[in-house]
């Protein structure tokens, strides 16, 4: 199966195609009582563009592929 294709079939990010652009950010600091905090942001340069998967898209290497061990 493609990239493209898993994308497809597996990005929260798809949108018939064009991205969604919801990016997380993963703050490695820890605070107190915590593990890390996580936070969400509009990437507006991916933001309804053309879906870039098979070029690089951190967002699909970070999070869509690592769930997809196995299948």
């Amino acid at each position: 199966m493609s990239q493209r294709n898993k994308a497809q079939n597996h990005c929260a990010n798809w949108s018939t195609g064009k991205c969604s652009a919801v990016m997380f950010k993963i703050n490695k600091e820890r605070k107190a009582g915590y593990k890390y905090s996580i936070g969400q942001h509009m990437d507006e340069e991916l933001e309804g563009k053309d879906c870039k998967v098979d070029k690089g898209c951190t967002y699909f290497d970070n999070f869509v592929l690592p769930g997809l061990v196995g299948k």
